[in-house]
């Protein structure tokens, strides 16, 4: 009888690991991965700002944010990206930062770069209904251990405009 409830418990034991790492690895997934939706209007004019807190990055890591323009007009938009540090921002030297719009790769460099430098501008088309904008935060795999417990704190203002 006791090896029987040895070998029930062992069950369970390893049942309830594989139930933990699977809801782990969820959690992490949802926690590096967002998603926003800004509907543009005839007149046009949208503004937001996007939080990020990156930490606990390890090498050869990503994150993805899709930010997803829409609405029923037909016109072109000036879209502004402005990063901006909002506290700690030692980590953003180690990681680079590739802006795609619509499945083309538009802006790649160091979010060190994008954190010091002039606002990202691009031309937005809702002409097709939508558009996707994709922010993805890299650290490269050859990154070492002087990057462990970083953190990079900011905020990117996202501001469309009509064209013309």
């Amino acid at each position: 009888m006791s090896k029987k409830l040895a070998y029930v418990l062992i069950f369970l034991l390893a049942a309830t690991l594989i139930a933990g790492i699977a809801i782990g690895a969820v959690v992490l997934k949802t926690q590096s991965d967002y998603d926003k939706d800004i509907t543009l209007t005839q007149d046009g004019a949208a503004a937001e700002e996007m939080e990020f807190s990156l930490e606990g990055m390890y090498p050869g890591q990503s994150a993805e944010y899709s930010i997803r323009f829409g609405g029923n007009v037909a016109k072109l938009f000036n879209l502004t990206l402005s990063f901006r540090s909002d506290g700690e921002t030692a980590l953003a030297g180690f990681v680079d930062a590739e802006l795609e719009l619509d499945g083309k790769r538009v802006k790649q460099g160091s979010l060190d770069d994008l954190l010091d430098g002039d606002a990202v501008e691009l031309p937005l088309s809702a002409r097709n209904g939508q558009s996707v904008l994709v922010v993805r935060y890299v650290m490269p795999a050859t990154v070492g251990d002087e990057a462990q417990e970083l953190t990079a704190d900011f905020v990117v203002e996202i501001e469309v405009t009509p064209a013309g």
